[in-house]
């Protein structure tokens, strides 16, 4: 009995492992595809800046972006996304 549960145990172990290399590769294959289809000429704006491996980037203030920024945007070759 008590090798019938090690074996179980070990097998139950030996699935999981393989389940979540499974997943994470899945996951690492669906953002690579969501990347290219945002083609070459995708930019991320955002107003003001942010820690980068901490280090501070922008200017210190945080700047603000208004509508007329979007339509300036929208009218380039850039793609825009919004949420």
């Amino acid at each position: 009995m008590r090798s019938a549960l090690t074996t179980l145990g070990i097998a139950v172990g030996i699935a999981a492992v393989m389940c979540t290399v499974a997943l994470g590769e899945g996951s690492s294959e669906q953002v690579q595809r969501q990347l290219l289809e945002m083609g070459d000429n995708f930019v991320w704006i955002e107003a003001g800046g942010r820690n980068v491996g901490g280090v501070r980037t922008g200017t210190g203030a945080p700047a603000t972006l208004v509508a007329e920024d979007m339509r300036g945007f929208a009218n380039s070759a850039v793609r825009v996304v919004h949420r």
